[in-house]
C-alpha cells in the first residue's frame, strides 16, 4: 500500500482521555507519517479545560507513532484581530508542513467541523472528514456551522461512528455514495489484561457494584442514573471518568446523584487501568439520553467494545448502534426496566459461554481492522 503523510486535526489533546482519533492513528502511524494537533486556541477557549491542561510554550515532539504539535498558549487567535489572526494561523501551517514528508502524498483528515476554516489553509492532496457526533444538532455556533457546510462540500471521503449517522450525513453530503460507516472499536489486547487491585475500589466489601466509564456529560441520562440508585440502595454505582459539561435542566439531579451515599465519583484513570475499573464491576452500563433533544442517539460508545472484551454484563440505553448487539447486551428502556434487569443480574450466575460470546464479538471490533478499512477506501478512491 502506497504511504502518505496523515495530518490530523481534532480537538482533544493526545495526551488526554484517549478516543478514536488515537487509537486509529496510533496504529496508522505504524506505516504512515502523522501529524496530529488541535491547531492554535482562540480566545475564548481559555475556559476549557484542555486549555488548561495545554504546555504554555507548546509541544513538537513523536510520542505514539504520532507527530504530536501542540501549538503555544501564548499564541492565541483573536479573530477580531485580522492581521494577528492570520499571523498565528500562517505559523501554525508552517509548524505542520515541517513535519510532511515531500515523498508521499498529504491526506487532511478532520474529525470535527471547528477545523473546517483551515481546509484552504493546509496544502493537501486528499480530504477526509470523520465526523464522530451528530455536530448539526450539537454546535449552533457560525464557526462550526460554516466549518461542516465546506467540509461537506470540499470532502473527499467520510467516515461517520453510527449507521444513524451515516444516514444523516448521506442526506447532506455532496457525495452521498462516499460516506462510510466505520464503527468505534477496542485495543482488544489492552482491555483483556486486568488486574484485581483498583483505587477507589474496595473488593472486600461485599455489595454489588456497578460501574460507567466514560465523562458524565450532557449525553448521559442524569435522571435515569438519580432514579436508578436511589432504587438500588444495596449496590454500589461508580464514575470512572470526569464530569464535563451538562445542559443546565440536569444540574439539580447530578446534585442529588452526587450526594447519594452509594455512588462515587472516581474521576479520570490512567488508560492502562480502566480495563481494571471495568473489571471490578459487576455489570458496566451505558445510561445515554435517548430524547429528541439529544445528541447521544446517534452516537456509537468508545466503551461498547471495551465492555465486551473485559466480559461483564452490560446494560444500554436504546441508542441506535446498540441494537446491532442484542445478543451479548441488554437494552433497556424506563427505569423499573433498569432496575428489574440488574436485579436479575445479579441474582444470577453469568456463565463462561456468555462471557467468551462477549469477548469473541469485541474481538472482530477490533481498531486494527478499523484502520485497514479506512486505509483500504482511502487507497481505493484515491
Amino acid at each position: 500500500m502506497e504511504k502518505y503523510n496523515f495530518i490530523v486535526l481534532a480537538p482533544n489533546r493526545w495526551e488526554g482521555v484517549w478516543m478514536n482519533r488515537q487509537h486509529l492513528f496510533s496504529i496508522i502511524g505504524e506505516e504512515h507519517n502523522v501529524i496530529y494537533s488541535n491547531a492554535p486556541f482562540k480566545h475564548w477557549d481559555r475556559k476549557l479545560s484542555r486549555f488548561k491542561a495545554a504546555p504554555f510554550f507548546g509541544t513538537n515532539t513523536k510520542v505514539n507513532n504520532v507527530y504530536n504539535i501542540e501549538f503555544p498558549k501564548y499564541m492565541l487567535r483573536i479573530t477580531k484581530l485580522k492581521s494577528w489572526d492570520n499571523l498565528v494561523k500562517k505559523n501554525f501551517v508552517k509548524q505542520i508542513q515541517r513535519r510532511i514528508d515531500s515523498d508521499y502524498r498529504t491526506i487532511l483528515y478532520v474529525f470535527n467541523p471547528i477545523y473546517g476554516e483551515y481546509i484552504d489553509e493546509i496544502p493537501h492532496d486528499f480530504l477526509v472528514y470523520h465526523p464522530y457526533d451528530d455536530f448539526n444538532s450539537l454546535y449552533s455556533d457560525d464557526v462550526a456551522k460554516n466549518g461542516e457546510e465546506l467540509l461537506l462540500k470540499k470532502a473527499d471521503v467520510m467516515f461517520t461512528t453510527s449507521k444513524l449517522l451515516q444516514k444523516n450525513y448521506i442526506e447532506r453530503f455532496h457525495q452521498p455514495e462516499k460516506v462510510y460507516f466505520v464503527p468505534n472499536g477496542v485495543d482488544f489486547t489492552l482491555f483483556s489484561n486486568v488486574n484485581n487491585k483498583v483505587i477507589g475500589i474496595n473488593s472486600e466489601i461485599n455489595r454489588p457494584k456497578v460501574g460507567y466509564t466514560g465523562s458524565i456529560n450532557a449525553k448521559i441520562d442524569i435522571s435515569l442514573l438519580l432514579q436508578l440508585f436511589q432504587s438500588l440502595s444495596h449496590c454500589d454505582f461508580y464514575v470512572v471518568g470526569s464530569e464535563g459539561t451538562i445542559d443546565s435542566f440536569q444540574n439539580e439531579d447530578m446534585g442529588k446523584l452526587k450526594a447519594l451515599s452509594n455512588v462515587y465519583f472516581l474521576g479520570n484513570q490512567k488508560l492502562a487501568d480502566v480495563p481494571s475499573y471495568m473489571n471490578a464491576m459487576d455489570i458496566n452500563i451505558i445510561p445515554y439520553r435517548t430524547d429528541p433533544d439529544s445528541f447521544a442517539n446517534a452516537g456509537y460508545p468508545l466503551k461498547l467494545h471495551e465492555y465486551l472484551t473485559v466480559g461483564k454484563p452490560i446494560i444500554c440505553s436504546p441508542i441506535d448502534s446498540a441494537f446491532e448487539f442484542e445478543n451479548v447486551i441488554a437494552i433497556r428502556h424506563e427505569v423499573d426496566e433498569w432496575v428489574n434487569e440488574i436485579n436479575n443480574l445479579l441474582s444470577s450466575k453469568d456463565t463462561d459461554e456468555n462471557v467468551l460470546l462477549r469477548k469473541n464479538v469485541a474481538q472482530n471490533n477490533t481498531w486494527k481492522k478499523r484502520t485497514e478499512s479506512i486505509l483500504n477506501i482511502i487507497s481505493e478512491i484515491l
